[in-house]
């Protein structure tokens, strides 16, 4: 059974005998062609659809973009980004964003006879508004979580929201939707919902093996994806460890504008520090193919949290970089 076939006929969505498959709205921050995050999982399972089976809500981030690679006749509803500062947005987008999201989600939906919705987490504002459309239209609603949220909140007057959040979210979704086995399964035992295994689509085969090049000087050390609260701090560690020294260079692989990276850092940088933005896949594995090291920015916490970060929330970007 295909990822789209679970979607359609294993969620509440049904499949008609002519094969056709329910229509939905896919709500997410990041959509194609911002180029990171869930963006990209998101571009790979609508691939999986026609275009009038997946219709996609959000907003188009950074300035660095990917191809859309097959989606190029997709509907991509686009909301504007907002101008907070990243250190509040969390706080200010949801009461800014949520009645745009909605509004334009509910005329996607009287439009292109939309007839389910799937909403992305790692974004709360997204999160509810896929809620509120679904509940307006009348139709199922699928929250998919990519991460997790209540364990994942840093700022104190989020984690004291997120239980609250995510106890509303349960309580009116259809079912819902994880991307990997772990993270089924934590939030399947843990919150006592009912959970169905939506895992990444990688539409593509996996490469032979090679040998690695050899290393030659500057070692050059790779990171790849969104640069965010949850990845900043194993890229302090590494600057703080090799930042400055002319024998090693970090390449960052990622859309995140120099001045976001820049103020999210606290003033941690480096002249050895490259930028590099790839617009297609094999780009970017052609570009982690000559670094020397690459590096995943998970919780480098020495307790639990490394843990459960380890068992549910394991990067997409891993993939490429095997």
């Amino acid at each position: 059974m295909s990822d789209s076939d679970r979607l359609a006929g294993g969620v509440g969505a049904e499949t008609t005998a002519d094969g056709a498959r329910t229509p939905f709205l896919l709500v997410t921050w990041s959509m194609p062609p911002t180029a990171s995050g869930s963006s990209i999982i998101c571009r790979n399972l609508a691939k999986w659809f026609e275009p009038d089976e997946c219709v996609m809500l959000g907003q188009v981030l950074y300035e660095n973009h990917i191809t859309l690679d097959g989606i190029e006749d997709h509907v991509r509803v686009e909301i504007p980004d907002t101008p907070f500062n990243w250190r509040v947005k969390r706080l200010f987008d949801p009461p800014v964003l949520l009645p745009m999201l909605v509004k334009r989600g509910l005329e996607a939906v009287r439009n292109y006879g939309l007839r389910a919705v799937v909403a992305c987490y790692p974004n709360t504002s997204h999160m509810l508004a896929g809620l509120q459309i679904a509940r307006r239209a009348g139709i199922p609603y699928f929250p998919w979580y990519h991460n997790l949220y209540v364990e994942t909140r840093t700022n104190a007057a989020e984690a004291l929201l997120a239980p609250r959040v995510q106890r509303y979210v349960f309580g009116r979704s259809e079912r819902v939707l994880s991307i990997n086995e772990g993270l089924d399964e934590y939030v399947r035992d843990r919150y006592d919902v009912d959970t169905v295994l939506l895992p990444t689509c990688l539409n593509a085969p996996i490469p032979d093996d090679a040998e690695p090049a050899a290393c030659s000087p500057p070692y050059t050390i790779g990171l790849s994806g969104n640069m965010n609260f949850t990845t900043l701090r194993p890229l302090q560690n590494l600057i703080r460890a090799v930042g400055g020294d002319p024998d090693y260079r970090i390449v960052l692989h990622t859309p995140t504008p120099l001045r976001a990276l820049q103020q999210g850092l606290d003033g941690v940088w480096a002249p050895n520090i490259e930028l590099r933005a790839c617009q297609t896949q094999g780009e970017l594995i052609e570009s982690l193919g000559r670094c020397d090291m690459l590096v995943l920015g998970l919780t480098d916490t020495p307790d639990d949290r490394m843990l459960l970060d380890f068992m549910t929330q394991f990067p997409i970007r891993t993939y490429e970089m095997l």
